[in-house]
C-alpha cells in the first residue's frame, strides 16, 4: 500500500492556495470617501418609503504595515427620499457637530486579495450616554443627558424638513457603521453595515414630532462605500467639487 499511496496522490486534483505577500499595500495618505446607507422608513399612509443618506467625507490613514489608525471627517450628508414633496435637509451645522473621528481599522488578506476592514465603532450625537450600546436613548428635550451638539440654542441637533410640512425636527442619534472592502491601487471598494437609533426630542410641529420606525435596507449593494486616494493638500471643498462618477467603479 505504501506504493500505491503516491500513485494515488498524484490523481488528485490539484489545489492552490493564495500565499500572503510579504507585505501589505500601502494605503497612508488623505482619501474622499463616499458612502450610501439605504434605508427603508414606515409612514403612516404612505406606507415603506426608501431613503439613502449619501455622506461624502475626509478621510486620513496612518499606516502600521496591517494595523491602521483612521480620521474621518465628513465634508457633506444629503438625503435623498422617494417622497419629493418633503425633504430631509441635513443642517451643516449638525455635519460640523460630528466631527472628526478617530478610530482604528485593519488590513487582511482573503482568497481575492487584501481586504480593508473597520469594525463598527458607536457614535453618538447630541446625547452623552454612560453606556453607548446598551443605555436607553433619552426622549425629552429635558433629560440631563441630551446636548445641544449644534450651538444652536435647541436641544440635541436640529433636521430641517422642507416641501409640504416645513419645520424643524430636535434629535438626538447613536449610530454604528462597519465597512469592509477590497483594496486595490489608490481605491478601496466595500459594503458598508450600519445601524441608527434616532430619538425626536421636539419639533416645531405635531406632524414632525413622531418618529417612524426606520431600518436599513436589505437589498444587497444597497450600503456601500467608496474611496480615492486624493492629494494631502485636498480640503472638504476639493472633495465636494470632484465629480461623483469619479466613485464609480
Amino acid at each position: 500500500m505504501r506504493y500505491l499511496l503516491p500513485l494515488v496522490l498524484a490523481f488528485l486534483p490539484c489545489q492552490s492556495f493564495a500565499s500572503e505577500p510579504a507585505s501589505p499595500p500601502k494605503v497612508a495618505g488623505t482619501w474622499a470617501q463616499l458612502q450610501v446607507q439605504t434605508s427603508v422608513a414606515s409612514i403612516p399612509v404612505a406606507g415603506e418609503v426608501v431613503s439613502k443618506t449619501i455622506s461624502m467625507l475626509r478621510v486620513e490613514i496612518d499606516q502600521n504595515s496591517k494595523r491602521l489608525k483612521i480620521r474621518s471627517k465628513p465634508c457633506r450628508v444629503e438625503v435623498d427620499s422617494e417622497i419629493e414633496m418633503v425633504r430631509t435637509v441635513v443642517p451643516q451645522a449638525m455635519v460640523d457637530a460630528i466631527g472628526t473621528q478617530e478610530f482604528r481599522a485593519r488590513l487582511t488578506f482573503g482568497k481575492t486579495g487584501w481586504v480593508y476592514y473597520q469594525p463598527p465603532v458607536m457614535h453618538t450625537l447630541g446625547v452623552s450616554l454612560t453606556d453607548v450600546w446598551r443605555e436607553e436613548m433619552p426622549t425629552r428635550a429635558d433629560d440631563p443627558r441630551v446636548i445641544d451638539a449644534d450651538a444652536d440654542g435647541k436641544p440635541g441637533v436640529t433636521v430641517r424638513v422642507e416641501g409640504v410640512i416645513e419645520g424643524s425636527i430636535y434629535v438626538a442619534q447613536r449610530s454604528w457603521s462597519r465597512l469592509e472592502g477590497f483594496v486595490t491601487k489608490g481605491r478601496i471598494k466595500g459594503s458598508l453595515t450600519w445601524q441608527t437609533d434616532q430619538s425626536v426630542l421636539d419639533a416645531t410641529s405635531v406632524l414632525l414630532s413622531q418618529s417612524p420606525q426606520t431600518r436599513p435596507s436589505a437589498i444587497p449593494r444597497a450600503n456601500y462605500f467608496r474611496a480615492v486616494q486624493i492629494d494631502p493638500q485636498a480640503t472638504c471643498e476639493d472633495i465636494l467639487k470632484m465629480p461623483r462618477d469619479l466613485f464609480e467603479f
